[in-house]
């Protein structure tokens, strides 16, 4: 978490900890702290506070928006078979409520198809839902474009985006695309876990998944968490301000690494090359990813082998979408930069991995 918002969030768990919904003097001025964070997030995101809704993080913002679309409603809905699981299983769900589930085809970088989109979209698609960037590959989707493909198709169609890996790295200005629905997780750029918003455009209508007092103007019931939230804030007005997660920094990162391994190591896929550069997914021929993990995590560097949100997995989802040869299917790490890392530590990481390779290689 950022070291300044520490003392924001203790304030707010421990001497501002009143109900916003209540009516003394203290609960409106925590009311009025929520309504100022929710009108930092809007700025970050180029939209209006009143589109902004504050949930517990993305995979509820994901579920709320993809549920909240298909409330009491029939028709087709368009994704990929790359998404994160918040969406990915969400709309698999609803298949078993009726609804038929439609898969884009992706490009050779891993990114949604446009010409594939079109064939798909018919007068019965209710939601396109594709992510602006894919949670372990980085592949970046160009949403304006696809937004505004899917709404020339079908006016009436909704597209969604779950925008959590692009926030905070990629500019987004939402009011300048066909874009009807947006997501986004706080500690993807810093602020505390457990945060997250969800953009409704104007006039978009989606159904609450769960009733209580009506907080978030009726379509998040429950009490607000406002220490994250402001927390978020927080963050939200130095994204605007600061561009907080530069990434001419994580390119650096990102190719000290590939430097590193492509001078040493055979045998390997690069699933990101032009994907965003806070990401690098990476699979070694006759690698076990599980013991590169622990081998590497031993040197003190924490990856993955995918998304973290599914990591019990042998393989990633999205490299068995994307057709990875069975023989390095086993071997991917997914590498995830983010503001604090240095250069030193990625040269670190790349002899690291090298090391580590050639000594698996040599144990087989």
């Amino acid at each position: 978490m950022e070291p300044s918002l520490t003392e924001i969030w203790r304030k707010y768990s421990c001497e501002e900890y009143f109900n916003p919904s209540a009516l003394s003097d203290h609960s409106t001025s925590v009311y009025k702290s929520i309504e100022d964070a929710r009108k930092k997030v809007a700025a970050s995101l180029g939209a209006d506070a009143d589109e902004i809704y504050f949930t517990s993080g993305g995979t509820e913002a994901d579920n709320l928006a993809v549920s909240g679309v298909a409330g009491g409603k029939k028709g087709n809905i368009i994704t990929s078979k790359v998404e994160h699981p918040a969406v990915y299983n969400t709309i698999k769900n609803l298949k078993n409520k009726g609804f038929e589930i439609r898969y884009v085809k992706l490009d050779e970088e891993g990114a949604a198809d446009g010409q594939s989109l079109a064939s798909l979209i018919d007068e019965n698609t209710l939601l396109v839902s594709l992510m602006h960037v894919n949670n372990e590959t980085g592949a970046i989707n160009d949403i304006q474009k696809l937004a505004s493909l899917t709404k020339k198709i079908n006016k009436n169609s909704l597209f969604m985006s779950d925008g959590v890996q692009a926030y905070g790295k990629l500019p987004v200005k939402l009011h300048s695309t066909a874009v009807d629905l947006y997501t986004i997780s706080g500690h993807k750029v810093h602020a505390p876990k457990g945060i997250g918003a969800l953009y409704v455009k104007k006039g978009v209508k989606i159904a609450p998944v769960f009733w209580g007092g009506g907080q978030e103007r009726n379509l998040r019931s429950g009490t607000e968490n406002v220490a994250n939230i402001v927390c978020l804030g927080e963050i939200a007005d130095k994204i605007l301000h600061t561009s907080i997660n530069s990434c001419v920094d994580f390119k650096n990162l990102k190719n000290t690494i590939l430097r590193i391994v492509d001078n040493s190591i055979d045998d390997c896929l690069n699933l990101s090359k032009r994907g965003i550069d806070s990401l690098l997914f990476l699979f070694f021929k006759g690698i076990k990813s599980e013991v590169l993990m622990r081998l590497l995590e031993n040197e003190g560097f924490i990856v993955g082998n995918g998304s973290a949100c599914s990591s019990k997995n042998k393989t990633s989802r999205i490299s068995d979408a994307l057709g990875v040869n069975k023989s390095f299917a086993e071997g991917g790490i997914r590498i995830s930069f983010g503001k604090y890392n240095t250069p030193e530590e990625a040269e670190k990481l790349g002899k690291a991995i090298v090391r580590n390779i050639l000594f698996l290689r040599g144990a087989r």
